[in-house]
């Protein structure tokens, strides 16, 4: 899971809970980071005063490309889904095209302000963008405009594709509403009165996940019906993430990067936090940036794994102290003494 970090790091984690290692990147404020959809790579946008840089690591910190420097700041990233492009969003309108080996493909150009979020189609054929004037506009990867898509001149945050492909999702001030292809509008629904600042779909497109300002992340259905409220976060909730099975979800603040099931319950916190975050695609990681220019890799074992970790921890000690158990001797799987 990776998520970025006004610390400057960006941290990735394991689902155990132990920082892995840390990537830095002096003298930069990481703004955004997101996993390669093979999950050996992390993308990160960090700026200083006057440029922005956009740089691919593998997972294992070393850094394999940094790309041309820009004059304005990236402020939105994203992979393409066969993991060959990058997106980057500039604070000028402008979004780039990257092949991953750095050279630019295509300049998409927008309205004159800031480019917030960005998405690909699952099929990777087209790109959805949303702009601090409350455009939102949809064009294909050749560079050409498709459409702009409806908004009511609301203030959008948040922008992403369903994993069909079929419908998209547009966070616009305190509201989401969910537009098919054909621009007919399937659902609009308000949120708790507050501004929302990123939105995800499940991974079965069954649900969304919106992060608001108010320090709410909540668990929607289709129809706009709320499921669940997670609302252990210090001021705003900036970032969301399923996990791949959907059974986890990962939210950020300025404070910390949490961890909850979708029944509501706080599975874990992990320090610092941030304003972005994604998991791996084994959703055994997940990566977090923050302004210091440093990437915190972490980790996230299941229980099963932390079973296994203990035993293989503690195997001389169950099966060579005589004080010990047969019943605690079993759950490790080692035989019983003889009496």
């Amino acid at each position: 899971m990776a998520a970025a970090s006004i610390d400057g790091t960006t941290q990735l984690w394991k689902v155990s809970y132990e920082s892995l290692y840390k990537l830095v990147d002096p003298q930069k404020q990481i703004l955004r980071c997101c996993f390669s959809p093979d999950g050996k790579t992390i993308a990160t946008t960090s700026s200083s005063f006057n440029d922005s840089t956009i740089k691919i690591w593998e997972v294992d910190g070393s850094l394999l490309q940094e790309y041309e420097e820009q004059q304005d700041l990236a402020f939105s990233l994203t992979f393409s889904p066969d993991g060959q492009k990058i997106a980057t969003g500039y604070d000028n309108g402008t979004i780039l095209l990257w092949s991953i080996d750095g050279n630019l493909l295509q300049e998409f150009t927008g309205p004159k302000c800031t480019t917030l979020s960005l998405d690909f189609s699952p099929d990777g054929l087209q790109l959805v963008s949303a702009f601090a004037d409350s455009t939102v506009r949809l064009w294909m990867t050749d560079g050409s405009l498709s459409r702009e898509l409806p908004n009511n001149k609301k203030r959008t945050y948040g922008v992403c594709f369903s994993p069909d492909g079929q419908t998209i999702a547009i966070a616009a001030d305190d509201t989401v509403c969910l537009w098919s292809l054909e621009d007919e509008l399937l659902q609009e629904f308000v949120t708790l009165g507050s501004r929302i600042y990123d939105v995800s779909f499940s991974p079965n497109g069954q649900q969304i996940v919106t992060a608001e300002e108010n320090g709410n992340a909540c668990l929607w259905s289709l129809d706009g019906a709320l499921l669940q409220t997670f609302s252990n976060h210090k001021g705003a909730a900036y970032s969301v993430s399923f996990n791949p099975n959907g059974q986890i979800i990962a939210t950020v603040d300025y404070d910390s990067v949490q961890l909850w099931g979708t029944n509501g319950i706080l599975l874990q916190k992990f320090f610092p936090g941030g304003t972005s975050v994604k998991f791996s695609p084994d959703w055994k990681h997940f990566v977090c940036a923050s302004s210091d220019g440093a990437i915190n890799l972490q980790s996230i074992y299941e229980l099963e794994e932390l079973v296994e970790l203990g035993c293989n921890w503690l195997r001389d000690y169950l099966t060579y102290n005589p004080d010990v158990s047969d019943v605690d001797r079993a759950v490790c799987g080692i035989p019983f003494r003889d009496e």
